[in-house]
């Protein structure tokens, strides 16, 4: 895909909307985005992945009904708006591969898990757990407050603060990738992420292999996520990402697409195991 080339808007029946970049022969990744973030946010990473062969889908979240309140709930229904592109934009009994960031992660890991044999791996960046994140009543109050601010420019400058590298590039990437959303839908998608799937108590589902992407990230720190992440799978593979902070794919994403097309082109392994895949110098 050329640099100014951009991935096509489509939809499925029900009206999700999703970006295709394109075809390619190693087979379909399908990316799932994070809080108060956007399919949009995945096209450095989807450009660097369509060079090496790979199909990309982004789909881009909408809204669960006003009357959901349960976390558990919105996860699944957020679940199912992957799994529906992955319908509409597949082969009948195609294998994809699922990839979700932050709050993306527990998404991506319930479709993963519900695809079974249909799914050829998954990828988690600097990922919510699924059983939940639990919040102080202070930085609650602080999202809480945000979710009232809907200018991308102000948000997206915002999430510097989150960042490693915070150079010109990646405040561009964090503007663009931040949706205009209803308050009321940022605060779903918050307490999603929040409050966790009864599943995230439980070793996971998914059986494929697969990638844990850390970061320099202090908010899911590497630390946190090994043990609330990492000890729940049975395949796991672990890959840093230095130089970046919650947003590698917006930071660091030829890093990070090289990061992951290393995974996908590895046999998976056997047995239980943990390996740690180089992304490169620390910078």
């Amino acid at each position: 895909m050329a640099l100014e080339e951009r991935p096509v808007p489509r939809f499925t029946q029900s009206g999700i909307e999703y970006l295709d970049f394109g075809a390619g022969s190693n087979g379909t990744v399908v990316f799932a985005h994070g809080f108060r973030d956007s399919a949009h946010g995945w096209i450095p990473v989807g450009r660097e992945l369509v060079t090496r062969g790979w199909r990309v889908l982004a789909v881009q979240r909408n809204a669960a009904p006003a009357r959901v309140r349960d976390s558990g709930q919105l996860l699944e229904i957020y679940a199912d708006q992957v799994l529906g592109v992955v319908e509409t934009a597949t082969l009948a009994g195609e294998r994809v591969v699922v990839v979700g960031q932050s709050m993306g992660g527990a998404v991506a890991e319930l479709a993963a898990g519900r695809l079974g044999s249909l799914a050829q791996g998954l990828v988690l960046i600097t990922p919510a757990p699924l059983g939940g994140t639990p919040l102080s009543s202070g930085v609650l109050t602080t999202f809480g407050a945000a979710a009232q601010v809907t200018d991308p420019e102000v948000i997206g400058t915002g999430k510097l603060t989150m960042c490693v590298n915070t150079d010109t590039d990646t405040k561009q990437r964090l503007i663009m990738s931040t949706p205009r959303e209803a308050p009321e839908a940022i605060l779903q998608s918050l307490w999603s992420w929040v409050g966790g799937h009864p599943a995230g108590g439980r070793p996971s589902a998914v059986t494929v292999p697969t990638l844990l992407v850390t970061t320099d990230d202090q908010f899911f720190t590497e630390e946190m996520l090994r043990r609330r992440v990492a000890v729940r799978f049975k395949r796991i593979r672990i890959g840093a990402i230095h130089g970046a902070g919650h947003y590698p794919h917006l930071e660091r994403p030829v890093e990070l697409a090289g990061l992951i097309a290393r995974f996908l082109s590895i046999p998976a392994p056997p047995t239980t195991l943990e390996t740690r895949i180089r992304s490169g110098s620390r910078s």
